[in-house]
């Protein structure tokens, strides 16, 4: 009887060590570039996030500008106009800019705000307050035509993290220009915001609106 042993190639049952490492290091590229590729889309998710907050402070800004515009009273009913005055703020250690707009707007609106539900002319300022670094945030103030603006009669922060808001006003020469100190009504308002993550002031956003002044004639 003959017993035939058979001999096992190099190959069966198992792996060489050198194929091991290869099957690691392989393995390793694949999870690096993987983990590499989800940062990156974490990182695109977030900033979108950061990007859509800021353009819903924008749209928070315009809806109370525009309500307020819309609502300007007549001149001839009040016999004052609107004010605007221009103003800066040097901002270089956060935001590395010099001369960053810091302007400001008061005026006139007839509004029903009042517990009666009459209608009533209403004194309505707009400015910046900042805090001590520069991060400023966008205020309404409503006080009583005999009154004075100051924070006894509605002074509220609507909107956080505004690093610039600009005021042009259009002339009855079609012309744009800072600041309004004139006799009579600016046909409108171009209000410019830009807006900064208080937690990562390289993310921002730069807005414009115009607001049409209604005549009153």
């Amino acid at each position: 009887m003959t017993c035939t042993v058979r001999t096992r190639g190099r190959h069966e049952g198992g792996f060489t060590l050198l194929e091991i490492i290869l099957a690691i290091a392989i393995g390793g590229i694949v999870i690096t570039i993987g983990l590499q590729t989800l940062s990156r889309m974490t990182e695109g998710f977030t900033e979108a996030q950061r990007r859509a907050e800021l353009d819903h402070r924008a749209r928070q800004a315009f809806r109370l500008l525009q309500r307020d515009f819309a609502e300007t009273a007549a001149p001839p009913l009040t016999e004052r106009v609107l004010e605007g005055e221009t103003g800066e703020i040097d901002a270089e250690a956060l935001w590395g800019a010099e001369g960053l707009e810091d302007d400001s707007a008061s005026w006139i609106i007839l509004t029903r705000d009042a517990p009666d539900g009459l209608e009533q002319p209403v004194n309505v300022r707009y400015h910046v307050e900042r805090n001590a670094e520069g991060m400023g945030a966008l205020v309404r103030m409503a006080y009583p035509l005999d009154g004075a603006p100051d924070e006894e009669h509605g002074g509220q922060a609507h909107v956080q993290g505004v690093a610039a808001f600009r005021l042009d006003y259009l002339g009855p020469d079609g012309e744009w220009s800072r600041g309004w100190a004139e006799d009579t009504q600016p046909g409108a308002v171009r209000v410019s915001i830009t807006l900064v993550d208080e937690d990562r002031p390289e993310h921002q956003v730069a807005r414009q609106a115009v607001f049409p002044i209604p005549t009153g004639q």
